[in-house]
């Protein structure tokens, strides 16, 4: 479904589909046609490879880079440290920026915060956003976006056609964390 969301961004003249079981995409093709249709539009490349071996030769080719990964265990554990995204850095243009899905505030706060830590190592600008997923685990999600110039914050285009959420308003409000969640990361005030 991640292909078909930035495709309704009318500036994507490319997507790079990356996931390192080619068995994923082809059960998500079997049995989420809805949401898997968008992998053959002829803007988009599926890559059924190792995320951490093909970042690491696309010295600035990419725009934004999501990475909307499985949870950090085993293989994919390399994919929320310091030297995955040194090699993210190096893949991203002059203006780039990452996007990270950092889990669960409540049920991986560690985890949340070790991230954002390993991307500060990096990114000159690191900020955190979060949002309801009522189908995953404690129905809210935190995302963790560096950007080597821009404050991620400020919407910067129009809201793309067929979106049924985003607005300007839920992108700035979803910057706004709750009390817990600016402690957990020990940075009071610092998304303001």
């Amino acid at each position: 479904g991640s292909i078909r969301e930035i495709l309704k961004h009318q500036s994507v003249k490319r997507a790079v589909l990356v996931d390192i079981d080619e068995e994923v995409i082809k059960a998500s093709r079997d049995f989420f046609p809805s949401l898997s249709c968008s992998l053959d539009d002829p803007r988009v490349e599926v890559r059924p490879m190792d995320a951490l071996e093909y970042i690491k030769n696309q010295k600035g080719r990419f725009d934004v880079i999501i990475v909307d990964s499985t949870d950090p265990v085993d293989f994919a554990e390399g994919l929320f440290k310091e030297p995955f995204y040194r090699d993210v850095h190096g893949a991203l243009r002059d203006d780039g920026m990452v996007v990270a899905q950092t889990e669960s505030p409540f049920a991986e706060p560690i985890l949340l915060r070790n991230s954002v830590s390993e991307m500060k190592k990096v990114f000159p600008v690191v900020k955190v956003f979060w949002g309801a997923m009522p189908t995953y685990p404690t129905g809210m999600w935190t995302y963790t976006i560096g950007s080597k110039l821009h404050d991620p914050r400020l919407p910067l285009r129009e809201k793309p056609k067929g979106t049924r959420y985003y607005t300007d308003e839920i992108h700035r409000a979803a910057f706004v964390l709750p009390a817990f969640l600016e402690e957990l990361l020990e940075r009071k005030g610092s998304n303001n």
